[in-house]
């Protein structure tokens, strides 16, 4: 039997004998510890097929990406196309909306006329039952030309012009023709 004195008796006899280390690691080493290389050894391929996994998600999700991105971008032109499209239509409607205004006032006042000179034919249509109605008599009806010889033929230095084309010196009463339907 060999004698050990030193560490170095204790190396040399492992060194000559390694059954000698495992059964010494056996006595030394709790279990878990003996399997530590065994499990390290798993967890290392686990990691690298971790690592392989991740990395073919961070792929998937780059296109993901970049096909959002290329969404968007299209999205983004469509909506500037549109915003465009849309603004030229309000443009066009603003000019329309002008015109149309114009047109409307232009035939209000066209309207009008005719609704004066419609209003001043049925007066004159009937007068003679307007006058009827005031208790009066009609004798005849004034044409512009007998209202300026009425005006011609009396004192109107005191008179502004406008009042001298509906006033003529004589009582006058008021009436207010509508047609009846």
């Amino acid at each position: 039997m060999a004698t050990i004195n030193t560490i170095q008796d204790l190396l040399r006899l492992l060194d000559e004998n390694p059954e000698w280390v495992d059964a010494l690691r056996a006595r030394l080493l709790t279990q878990e510890l003996l399997e530590l290389p065994e499990r390290f050894s798993q967890f290392a391929a686990e990691m690298t097929e971790f690592k392989a996994t991740v990395e073919r998600f961070i792929e998937a999700t780059d296109k993901r990406f970049d096909t959002l991105e290329a969404g968007q971008s299209r999205l983004e032109a469509m909506v500037e196309r549109f915003v465009e499209s849309t603004n030229k239509r309000f443009d066009v409607n603003e000019v329309q909306h002008a015109r149309f205004d114009a047109d409307m006032k232009t035939l209000r006042r066209d309207i009008g006329v005719l609704r004066g000179g419609h209003a001043r034919s049925t007066a004159i249509r009937k007068s003679a039952g307007i006058a009827r109605g005031m208790g009066l008599r009609r004798t005849r009806n004034l044409n512009m030309d007998d209202l300026f010889d009425i005006i011609d033929s009396a004192d109107t230095s005191d008179i502004h012009a406008n009042v001298l084309t509906r006033f003529t010196g004589r009582p006058a009463l008021a009436a207010v023709s509508g047609e009846h339907r």
